[in-house]
């Protein structure tokens, strides 16, 4: 959440905000994705970077082998959690099939959906609390 505080406290300084502007209210009226959310896009593009990279690559043996552990404090483990996130399936025949193009505007889809989401939920959650304190 440090990392939302922070960047909650750029936008509204960039923005010229008051103290109390909602977060996501600015994420709303800007269009402009969370941190956490353009950590997810760009973690989920370099992870299929590395599949359609050349296989005498570093990274990409190493991504292979972690994909094919069971260990759970890897980076792919990460890409995991970012893609459930979102809700996006991370098979490794799928992404090795899809373009980059694809990819990336399926991945792009996904996160603006995830967004709205958030936003309506945070709507929702301020219309109970002033309905409430009424």
């Amino acid at each position: 959440m440090q990392l939302s505080s922070e960047h909650y406290n750029i936008l509204r300084k960039t923005f010229e905000q008051k103290q109390n502007t909602p977060y996501w209210g600015i994420i709303a009226e800007t269009g402009i994705w969370p941190y956490m959310y353009e950590v997810i896009y760009k973690r989920l593009m370099f992870f299929h970077n590395l599949i359609h990279s050349d296989k005498t690559c570093v990274t990409r043996r190493i991504l292979m082998n972690q994909m094919d552990s069971i260990e759970t404090h890897t980076w792919y483990a990460g890409v995991i959690i970012s893609s459930r996130e979102i809700g996006l399936e991370t098979n490794r025949e799928e992404v090795k099939l899809s373009s980059k193009k694809v990819w990336r505007a399926k991945v792009k889809e996904l996160i603006h959906a995830k967004i709205q989401t958030e936003i309506k939920k945070m709507v929702s959650r301020r219309r109970n609390m002033s309905a409430d304190t009424t």
